[in-house]
């Protein structure tokens, strides 16, 4: 079954019964600015992460014990002038979140992610501005390592491949969806972290790769979104 759910994650989540996803992959919004439409994209950094812990609290109490989340982050926050990374490891680990992999994800074609210098002026060491053609994917656990399932489609030579946590792939062109990632990225995660026919749960389900890998994988998806024509495009994507 996929199921895609018009509204505002922290109060959808709020219906769901406690410890019934076994995985959770999503990409949060950055606070970058981007026009989603629905959802207000500038928030100061305080209440970037009251929100996020709003949403946060919801998916460690939606998981089953062993159950992982994915988040697809920056690293850095180049107009809050934050990391990222750090802010949402140590607001995680304070929710009872366990560490267990973050991966680099590396996008072949860096220049779609990277600012001209002519943005900043001069280049000079006055102020030089580095460039990121990576996003991270941070995964962690609730309570203990193990997930318990029956039936795995994960291939020796793709766990071998994806085991190594420097990710190489290219960004999603395709822009149905102001801020979309490619599907092999949600495919692998998947694949890696979950058994077949459990349930997957996308919170900002956005363009919708996360319920399009999850139909092909055999994996039961509900996503999230409070604008109403990316609800629309999902359900669409998924009902094919």
């Amino acid at each position: 079954m996929q199921q895609v759910i018009e509204g505002d994650a922290r109060e959808v989540m709020k219906t769901f019964p406690e410890k019934s996803f076994h995985l959770i992959v999503t990409s949060p919004p950055y606070n970058v600015g981007v026009n989603y439409g629905a959802y207000r994209d500038n928030l100061s950094e305080e209440e970037y992460f009251d929100f996020a812990e709003e949403w946060l609290k919801e998916c460690y109490r939606v998981l089953v014990d062993g159950g992982r989340i994915c988040l697809n982050i920056p690293t850095y926050n180049w107009r809050g002038r934050f990391n990222m990374y750090f802010r949402y490891y140590e607001l995680m680990t304070l929710l009872g979140f366990m560490d267990r992999d973050t991966f680099i994800w590396v996008k072949m074609d860096g220049l779609d992610f990277a600012h001209s210098a002519k943005i900043y002026g001069t280049i000079s060491p006055h102020n030089p501005h580095t460039k990121y053609p990576y996003e991270l994917i941070l995964v962690m656990q609730k309570g203990k390592d193990t997930l318990e399932g029956e039936e795995t489609d994960l291939r020796y030579r793709e766990f071998f491949k994806w085991s190594h946590t420097i990710w190489f792939i290219r960004p999603e062109y395709n822009r149905i969806h102001p801020a979309p990632y490619p599907e092999e990225l949600p495919y692998r995660l998947i694949k890696m972290f979950s058994f077949v026919g459990q349930k997957v749960l996308d919170p900002f389900c956005g363009g919708g790769a996360t319920l399009r890998a999850c139909k092909k994988l055999k994996r039961e998806a509900t996503g999230i979104d409070l604008n109403p024509e990316y609800v629309e495009m999902c359900r669409r994507a998924v009902s094919k």
